[in-house]
């Protein structure tokens, strides 16, 4: 009997800031091609709020 490997978790949203202050966000959903449901956006929402000047 063989095991299924497990994935392990992923953040769907990754945040870079640079030296400068720029942030880039890149989505990380290829599954579902990077669509939006609410619980993706709430994680958009909070991430740019929490980075605001």
């Amino acid at each position: 009997m063989s095991e299924t490997p497990i994935d392990p978790p992923v953040d769907e949203v990754l945040l870079n800031v640079t030296q400068e202050g720029v942030a880039m966000i890149t989505l990380n959903r290829p599954h579902v091609h990077n669509a939006f449901n609410p619980e993706f956006v709430q994680k958009i929402n909070a991430i740019l709020g929490h980075n605001r000047r």
